[in-house]
């Protein structure tokens, strides 16, 4: 069976969230498939050599306005030419645990969302992408404004799987729960503009494994957010 993972990202979202979820999908997820990602309007093209020589499928995109779309479609195009089952993950986040055991779950004629329903999980085989795909034809051709949402909300072919999978919530966590995706949701976002603060946050939880790649992709031990932003503000 083959196995497809997708995420996306722009330059800032790499900056923030790119090293834990690569690093973590290297070092702790013991994924064994392919690897796509789509890279938005990316300037630093060392971030492509390093993805690429770790052999990531990278797919780079220009001037796109709606990005969980162009990652949706990417996906329901791809299932097109390959067979397989195949998991979007979001990139604000990072892998908590061994991620193998996804692709023995049996999605049937179904696809998978986390039992909240967010967006930044997404699990299926052909038959359920191609569902997408045929309502996405259906969206363009009475040129109806898209919206995922209303492709879950409406499809009785839709089904849940557990949180943990797409965790929003890790500092509720109760001690014997270990969530597979730790995802960062809106919220934890507004609490500080340093993710590495966090007590659940990789940077903490793995510090030297974020220290290995952070020095892959940029040369240096750290990059904080808040020296990005001053020099992309200098610019």
């Amino acid at each position: 069976m083959n196995k497809f993972l997708v995420s996306s990202f722009d330059e800032s979202y790499f900056v923030k969230y790119g090293v834990s979820w690569f690093a973590s999908l290297k070092e702790i997820a013991n994924f064994d498939g392919m690897v796509i990602l789509l890279a938005f309007d990316i300037e630093n093209q060392k971030i492509i050599d390093v993805l690429k020589s770790n052999n990531i499928v990278v797919l780079s995109k220009k001037n796109v306005t709606d990005k969980r779309r162009e990652v949706f479609d990417t996906i329901s195009e791809l299932q097109a030419h390959s067979q397989g089952m195949f998991s979007y993950f979001d990139i604000d986040g990072y892998f908590n645990d061994d991620i193998s055991d996804l692709f023995e779950i049996k999605t049937d004629e179904y696809l998978m969302f986390a039992s909240d329903y967010n967006m930044g999980f997404c699990y299926g085989s052909n038959f359920g992408w191609q569902m997408y795909r045929d309502y996405r034809t259906f969206e363009k051709f009475f040129k109806f404004k898209h919206s995922i949402s209303d492709f879950v909300n409406f499809n009785k072919r839709i089904a849940q799987i557990d949180n943990i999978w797409n965790c929003l919530e890790p500092n509720r966590l109760s001690s014997d729960i270990k969530p597979k995706f730790i995802h960062y949701n809106r919220s934890i976002k507004q609490v500080t503009d340093n993710i590495s603060d966090l007590d659940f946050s990789f940077q903490k939880k793995h510090p030297d494994l974020y220290e290995k790649w952070q020095f892959e992709f940029y040369g240096h031990p750290k990059t904080t957010m808040k020296n990005f932003l001053v020099r992309k503000k200098s610019n």
